[in-house]
């Protein structure tokens, strides 16, 4: 997926009234930021942050890491960019808190909730592969964790929403990923998000669907038409390419010399997707 590489992001800053006799005018005006300090930010906060208003005159963020670590370290680095104060608090449990008093900077994440309804900005989705991926190095700075085979990481958080963006975001980039829900004992649930590698610790693009079972059915089959020919679905939490029936019209199976109508989309320019896809089919594997 081909995004777009931004150099700044603004955000709006809105200063208090100003009275003239009976008159109030209000201000407002834009805070540019380097798109990527401000992605960094955006990866740390949405891992490890918080917002915090009180009687509309108290306006902070905060993000907690444990302190002396080269996670901390790096969070200061990107603080430092923003243009904004902040404030450090050394706590008694072996963590760090940084504080950063802006109105500008509170009401901008407080749109993508808290907790368990965190979410991710629409505009991340669309960013150049680079930028995306800058942002998931700072989301795992902040919550991801390398599992001990060195190869693949995971992400937990109460928010499906949340997890359900960031297995969007490395979809985009190519890149497999399973989402599991877990319950605990209380009812209360989490999901876990992994990513997938090769034997050689290539990141995969690809899941295999292996759930797959013989049922009785005699009813309608619905299929849906797109133009590339292949379609994105998720299923039991894995990501997969699945292929379009209609696209795939035309596609000579290796053991016929049927040919029926024409090819479409993806299928009509890539003779090795074709390839691919029967060869899938004729081994009894599904994407």
């Amino acid at each position: 997926m081909q995004g777009k590489e931004l150099e700044y992001i603004e955000i709006e800053e809105d200063y208090d009234k100003v009275y003239f006799g009976n008159i109030a005018t209000k201000t407002r005006k834009k805070v540019k930021i380097k798109a990527d300090t401000f992605i960094k930010f955006l990866g740390i906060y949405l891992s490890e942050g918080s917002y915090h208003i009180k009687s509309k005159k108290e306006y902070k963020v905060r993000i907690v890491q444990k302190m002396n670590t080269s996670s901390a370290n790096e969070i200061e680095k990107v603080l430092k960019e923003l243009p904004f104060n902040y404030k450090v608090y050394q706590r008694k449990n072996g963590t760090v808190e940084y504080v950063i008093n802006s109105k500008a900077l509170t009401k901008y994440v407080e749109k993508f909730g808290k907790s368990a309804d965190k979410y991710i900005p629409e505009f991340i989705y669309s960013l150049s592969e680079r930028q995306k991926k800058l942002f998931l190095d700072y989301f795992i700075l902040g919550d991801g964790h390398l599992k001990s085979d060195g190869k693949t990481f995971h992400f937990v958080s109460k928010s499906k929403k949340l997890i359900d963006g960031i297995q969007a975001i490395y979809a985009t980039l190519g890149v497999a990923t399973t989402v599991y829900e877990h319950r605990y004992k209380n009812g209360k649930v989490y999901y876990r998000l992994e990513t997938r590698k090769d034997k050689r610790g290539r990141d995969k693009y690809y899941s295999m669907v292996r759930e797959v079972e013989d049922v009785p059915y005699n009813d309608y089959i619905y299929s849906v038409t797109v133009p590339e020919g292949y379609i994105l679905v998720r299923r039991n939490g894995k990501i997969a390419i699945s292929g379009n029936c209609m696209a795939m019209r035309g596609v000579r199976n290796p053991d016929s010399v049927t040919v029926t109508s024409k090819l479409t989309g993806r299928f009509l320019e890539c003779q090795k997707t074709r390839e691919e896809f029967l060869n899938l089919i004729n081994s009894h594997k599904k994407l």
